[in-house]
């Protein structure tokens, strides 16, 4: 029955995020959609999952939408209802795709037996990150390269956001706190990722909003540069090319050094996901 109420819930938000006309109310819909299904995705016993959808679609997707949601040239086309029934025959078709492969998929429980037995050369002790940055980090990485390309397109824009200061003395002063207990919780959540829930896309979430706190209480905040940004996707390649002589494939890590490869991948996804995140927040760097 709860399973039910949330799915329900979930079609809900949804609805009301792409129908409502008041911008403001529909990035609300949005963010309340995104705690749904961090709660769906807890109910599946996939925390990692929900850790994510929370902080990234409920959290900074929502920030973004809201700031996006103040300037009016973003809302000032219309949009139709032709134009509407094509957007959502697309989706339908996308989402049928998705489906009908998975109902006649036959039951195979080989992958999770395989982690399990090749976890002691991982280099870790999490399962998921064993996965993420191990036996599969070859994904992992075209993951932070389109994100890093997704970003340069939102810079490439070329739009300045307008600067936001918090001026009350009040506030600054809690920002200032906050910053700092940010900064050690996002290093903290990443390296929770070595053991069980947690990773560097978590904490590189964390790590913008301090960035974003930082500028708000700075008139002139230290700019962050874009080296920042892209030294994720440049660690993780220069892994991806220096295992490639081994001969046992790209990113083949195994022994007590991957344990430091992988902390090395996971620092450098950790501050390039803070600094991309905060780019796309401001906007022009």
């Amino acid at each position: 029955m709860q399973d039910v109420f949330l799915s329900a819930l979930l079609v809900i938000l949804a609805l009301l995020s792409l129908f409502v006309k008041n911008p403001q109310l529909s990035v609300i819909a949005f963010g309340l959609f995104g705690s749904v299904l961090a709660i769906i995705w807890l109910r599946l016993l996939a925390p990692d999952v929900a850790l994510v959808e929370l902080l990234l679609g409920a959290g900074v997707l929502s920030a973004l939408m809201m700031r996006l949601s103040s300037i009016k040239r973003a809302f000032s086309e219309s949009f139709e209802t032709v134009r509407i029934l094509k957007a959502t025959s697309v989706s339908l078709i996308f989402l049928l795709w998705m489906i009908f492969p998975t109902l006649d998929a036959p039951q195979i429980q080989r992958i999770k037996p395989l982690v399990f037995e090749n976890l002691k050369i991982s280099g870790v002790e999490s399962p998921l990150t064993a996965v993420l940055l191990n036996f599969r980090g070859y994904d992992t990485l075209l993951e932070v390269l389109v994100i890093t390309i997704a970003v340069i397109g939102v810079l490439d824009l070329n739009y300045k956001q307008p600067e936001i200061l918090l001026k009350n003395q009040f506030e600054r002063s809690l920002a200032s706190i906050i910053t700092p207990f940010a900064v050690f919780f996002s290093f903290y959540i990443t390296y929770l990722g070595f053991s069980s829930v947690g990773g560097a896309f978590q904490g590189g979430v964390l790590l913008a909003g301090a960035f974003i706190l930082m500028s708000m209480v700075e008139k002139k905040p230290k700019k962050i540069g874009i080296t920042a940004g892209i030294i994720g996707l440049a660690v993780f390649t220069l892994v991806f090319l220096l295992t490639s002589p081994y001969g046992k494939g790209f990113l083949y890590l195994r022994g007590e050094v991957a344990s430091y490869i992988i902390m090395l991948i996971e620092l450098g996804i950790l501050i390039s996901t803070g600094a991309l995140l905060f780019f796309a927040f401001r906007g022009k760097i």
